[in-house]
């Protein structure tokens, strides 16, 4: 007889409870590809940026040492 009516009380607590997390977690969720989406465009930007500058400097170095072949020679 105790143990009905404390699984009967038990029943609201956890339904409420599983309502509490259920919306927390599709509001967590729901959060996570707008600002996922931002981070992997950041990073993108960041890494084209690197590699363009890492692009001309070899690019301006090579130059600059074809330039002091050409005017020594």
């Amino acid at each position: 007889m105790f143990f009905h009516l404390f699984v009967s009380s038990l029943i609201p607590l956890s339904s409420g409870l599983y309502f509490s997390l259920k919306k927390s977690f599709t509001s967590f969720v729901s959060c996570i590809p707008r600002y996922f989406i931002l981070f992997v465009a950041i990073v993108n930007g960041s890494s084209f940026l690197i590699w363009l500058s890492l692009s001309l400097l070899l690019v301006y170095r090579n130059a600059c040492d074809f330039c002091t072949l050409i005017f020594v020679s």
